[in-house]
């Protein structure tokens, strides 16, 4: 039934070794290609073998069209005490890779990787149910407090903690902390390569440290999931660098749209946070995942009994007047400097725990969880996700000492979980803190202002969430769009919108840097749109400009030019003089408007020549340069021999700024370079 074609254990054959042309596998002149091969053989087989290791066994199987499945090699260590067995399919896939087009295979991968963050998503929030009912029974954090002893409160977090640190510091340290950090790096210096096994370590690890009572999110944990996911794919078709990590956002998308059932918003954190890439081509594969994603998880959870809504609101709230716009503006205010106020408390918890070196990583984090545990004593709403307390405070169940308290206290909470090394996300408390400023702000309004016809303090609550995500992402359109399908209120939208605006301007204004992208910069990164401009930084245009450039005299006719630019494939030139005095530069695309407006052709190059650009030279950071070509709609750029002085002595094109970008992140980043700047190794 099957048919599996074995290596001939008669000659040398290596582990590893591909389908064509290998050592081991004798070709014949047989009409079947290979010895033994069968005529006619399945395109979907699969292979049966003993299970007593040989030294250097290798199977290999075919199928009709010469396609391997799979190949599988027995290697024994030379003391005969282990054996171990590898089965690689990537040949396969690599076939499909080389065959399909590349476009209809990134949507083909998108829809799977759709299915897989939906599946994926289902499967965390039932390990994460199940640890909790380990940890707690079915009870509430409130429940189990009145119903067990104190200490169990305490110590309970600290042994979650203690073996989710245990689990991260022995096999992924990527999965400390809330994740999307190393998601966007990887991005960014990675060239969107993530480890496999993070799929499995943060899950279990987020699990066991949100299950115990830690305070953190789930939406870290599963963007990281679902992002190690779209890396595993890449890798296993041999994609390319940018189309890696297009996979890489598609799963951090499907991730948060599973989780939260926000399939907009799901995109919007992709292409806003993760990738800074708008482009078509990234975008369709990034919807068609998130909404698969949404999808498969909504129908799994409704199937398998699992909550389907993450926030409740029983009320519909409106924006009642005009100038209660004025209300949401303060608001904005106050979620942008509470935020700046959480991104620093959190980070100065993570060096307070940095500092502790003579304490080993995953005691750090029972630390954490301890620490946890004694602020739950004082509000256990602030421990877990903290979900439930949103909704009370959206709904009105919660009175301003209470409001006030669990502000406070979930900040601390969160960040002695978080700083200590514990695995979980930073958007749930997030939505915590801003439901509690807003209704703060609510009771405050209708304190100072009796009488009035305002929105409850649930309204308030419920744009204060938006604010404060706002604020710690830096994404705005993620935070507008996120509470706006989460709890489909669309009538506080304008107030929404304003308050998200203003919490960004505020936050940015104190703190450039995000939650997110703080973790980076503190390792000496800055990441934006998918780049680390501190490795930029460190690069010179000397590094990547190329001085095989053609050079335009002033007389030159247009017709020439033209002629020049089609030998040459090229279409912009530097325009010099004799001295290779840069005078300006002229383009196809100027010679065409020339051409559109009716101009004769008896122009020469100094009647086109535009000076709307600004030159490079060799000592300036390739940071700068990009910035430079944000600036000019130019392909190319003239570099000349120092600033202020003209001479051109090469020019720079941005593709070559990110192709030198991804070689020396390949080669380490910024270890790769000297105390000079110069690079160390260049293959």
């Amino acid at each position: 039934m099957w048919d599996v074609l074995k290596g001939s254990q008669t000659q040398k054959t290596t582990p590893g070794a591909h389908l064509f042309g290998v050592p081991g596998a004798v070709n014949d002149d047989s009409t079947s290609g290979w010895r033994g091969q069968p005529s006619r053989v399945r395109v979907l087989e699969f292979f049966m073998m003993t299970f007593a290791p040989r030294p250097l066994d290798v199977y290999y199987l075919f199928t009709h069209q010469h396609i391997p499945t799979c190949a599988i090699t027995w290697t024994t260590r030379s003391d005969g005490n282990r054996t171990t067995m590898t089965i690689s399919f990537a040949r396969q896939f690599r076939w499909i890779s080389d065959h399909v087009d590349r476009s209809v295979l990134m949507l083909g991968l998108a829809a799977v990787l759709g299915v897989g963050a939906g599946v994926g998503s289902v499967a965390f929030s039932t390990l994460l149910d199940w640890c909790h009912d380990v940890f707690f029974g079915t009870a509430s954090y409130l429940d189990s407090l009145s119903d067990s002893p104190r200490i169990s409160m305490i110590l309970v977090p600290a042994v979650g903690g203690l073996l989710a640190g245990l689990l991260i510091f022995r096999f992924a340290r990527e999965a400390k902390g809330h994740g999307v950090p190393e998601v966007m790096e990887a991005v960014a210096t990675r060239r969107g390569n993530i480890r496999k096994r993070v799929v499995v370590v943060k899950s279990v690890a987020s699990s066991l440290t949100l299950g115990s009572g830690g305070s953190a999110g789930q939406e870290g944990p599963i963007v990281q999931i679902g992002a190690a996911l779209g890396s595993a794919f890449g890798q296993l078709f041999g994609m390319s660098a940018d189309l890696t990590k297009v996979l890489v956002g598609c799963g951090a998308a499907g991730g948060i749209a599973a989780i939260f059932h926000t399939p907009i918003a799901g995109v919007l954190f992709a292409l806003e946070i993760i990738l800074g890439d708008w482009r078509v081509q990234t975008f369709s594969p990034v919807v068609i995942t998130s909404v698969i994603a949404s999808v498969v998880s909504q129908n799994l959870r409704a199937v398998f009994g699992l909550s389907e809504s993450v926030l409740e609101v029983s009320e519909t709230f409106a924006l009642h007047l005009p100038w209660e716009l004025g209300n949401y503006l303060i608001l904005g205010v106050v979620c942008g400097a509470l935020a700046v106020g959480f991104i620093r408390t959190l980070y100065w918890a993570e060096d307070a725990f940095d500092g502790w070196r003579r304490l080993p990583g995953a005691a750090k984090v029972g630390v954490g969880g301890l620490l946890t545990g004694l602020i739950g004593l004082a509000d256990p709403s602030v421990l877990g996700s903290g979900y439930p307390a949103i909704n009370e405070a959206i709904n009105g169940g919660v009175l301003v000492q209470g409001l006030l308290l669990l502000l406070v206290l979930k900040m601390f909470a969160t960040s002695s979980t978080l700083g200590s090394g514990g695995s979980g996300g930073v958007f749930a408390p997030s939505l915590v803190l801003g439901a509690a400023a807003g209704g703060l702000v609510g009771h405050a309004m209708a304190w100072l202002i009796p009488g009035m016809d305002m929105a409850p303090p649930g309204a308030y609550a419920l744009v204060g969430m938006g604010g404060m995500v706002a604020g710690t992402t830096h994404a705005s359109l993620t935070a507008m769009l996120m509470i706006f399908e989460m709890t489909g209120s669309y009538s506080v939208i304008l107030a929404l919108m304003l308050t998200v605006t203003i919490a960004t301007l505020v936050a940015r204004a104190f703190e450039p840097e995000s939650v997110y992208t703080m973790k980076l910069a503190r390792r000496g990164g800055q990441v934006g749109r998918g780049i680390d401009y501190a490795l930029l930084s460190r690069l010179h245009v000397g590094d990547a400009m190329f001085t095989n450039y053609v050079r335009v005299a002033p007389d030159t006719p247009v017709s020439e030019v033209v002629r020049t630019a089609k030998r040459a494939r090229s279409y912009d030139f530097p325009v010099a003089d004799s001295d290779d005095r840069l005078l300006g530069m002229i383009g196809l695309p100027d010679i065409a408007q020339a051409m559109e407006a009716g101009v004769p052709e008896l122009l020469v190059a100094s009647d086109l020549t535009s000076t709307s650009y600004t030159p490079l030279y060799p000592q300036q950071s390739l940071a700068d340069a990009l910035r430079q070509f944000e600036k000019t709609d130019r392909p190319t750029l003239p570099v000349v021999q120092e600033q202020g002085i003209s001479q051109i002595i090469g020019m720079l094109d941005a593709r070559q700024i990110m192709n030198l970008y991804e070689r020396v992140a390949l080669l380490g980043g910024i270890e790769a370079l000297g105390p000079d700047g110069q690079l160390k190794q260049f293959p």
